[in-house]
């Protein structure tokens, strides 16, 4: 859902498509959150929602930060958990 969302950015024949698919996708990746689920495929969806943020008028409304954040913290506790089952 997450690359469908950001290659709806380059559409050019509905430029309003882009912000209402990557709110879902938004919405999707917090509730992905919420449920506890840490996989490699989160840790790669919360790293293309860093780097392709809907555009926004104020800083605060910027959450590439946050998500970029999440998907180190994801990445770190895979791998101690990785390691933990191995020793």
């Amino acid at each position: 859902m997450l690359v469908c969302a950001i290659a709806s950015r380059f559409y050019a024949e509905r430029p309003d498509l882009y912000p209402q698919i990557m709110r879902h996708a938004q919405l999707a990746a917090g509730t992905a959150l919420i449920s506890g689920n840490k996989n490699v495929e989160m840790c790669q969806a919360y790293i293309l929602l860093s780097l392709y943020p809907v555009p926004s008028r104020k800083w605060e409304d910027q959450r590439g930060w946050l998500y970029l954040g999440l998907a180190i913290r994801y990445i770190f506790y895979i791998t101690c958990k990785h390691f933990l089952v191995w020793y």
